[in-house]
């Protein structure tokens, strides 16, 4: 009788748990500002919150920490080649929480920069898109997304990309695990293999960069 108590309690405790309430808010630009919400409380993540006079400084004399070893971003080619990976478990993910994702505000502008390479600007733009147009109806279908706003634009007068904009969602927490696993699996198995392939060409990549030393 006692195990069915216990067994009773967690269950209700992981009910609980799945129904509280979250949010992020980030607003990006000129500077990037990020905002976490769990239940009541609110979070100021970037840029962190200014520590209060009364907290010790360092003290001189310790050791760095050392600097963590870089990883080379993800190429474009790359992003493009695991698209259709990724946007398919995107869908998976939102079919499931069955429209319990809120997104709202949604604004995204984007200004590619073409002084240098004007055919790559142009291709990069019509790349952009049509993944605008692929990706969008179909966020306004699976999640709740009242009034999205996306601009793109080719500036071929300046060689820098500018990126505006802002982003809210909430959601509760069960909704999240579910994207998670959902989505996350696929997208880690995806990188996973990336890093491979890298690993791969890399003894390639070298006798190339070797011979041409020569």
């Amino acid at each position: 009788m006692i195990w069915l108590w216990i067994t009773g309690g967690v269950v209700l405790l992981l009910t609980a748990a799945a129904l509280i309430p979250l949010g992020v808010r980030a607003s990006f630009g000129d500077e990037f500002r990020l905002q976490a919400t769990v239940g009541w409380i609110r979070l100021q993540l970037i840029p962190p919150p200014e520590k209060t006079s009364g907290t010790k400084e360092k003290k001189d004399g310790k050791k760095e920490p050392s600097k963590p070893k870089t990883r080379r971003k993800l190429t474009f080619a790359e992003l493009r080649q695991g698209s259709g990976i990724l946007w398919a478990a995107a869908k998976k993910a939102l079919r499931k929480t069955r429209r319990h994702l809120k997104i709202h505000p949604f604004s995204l502008s984007v200004c590619f920069g073409g002084s240098a390479d004007p055919p790559g600007a142009a291709e990069l733009y019509g790349w952009a898109d049509t993944a605008v147009w692929t990706v969008m109806p179909q966020l306004e279908r699976l999640t709740r997304m009242p009034d999205p706003r996306v601009h793109l634009e080719v500036d071929y007068g300046s060689d820098a990309t500018r990126v505006q904009g802002e982003f809210g969602a909430r959601m509760r927490l069960g909704v999240l695990l579910v994207i998670l696993l959902t989505f996350g699996i696929p997208a880690l198995r995806w990188y996973a293999e990336i890093q491979a392939s890298r690993e791969d060409r890399k003894p390639i990549e070298e006798q190339v960069q070797n011979n041409k030393g020569e």
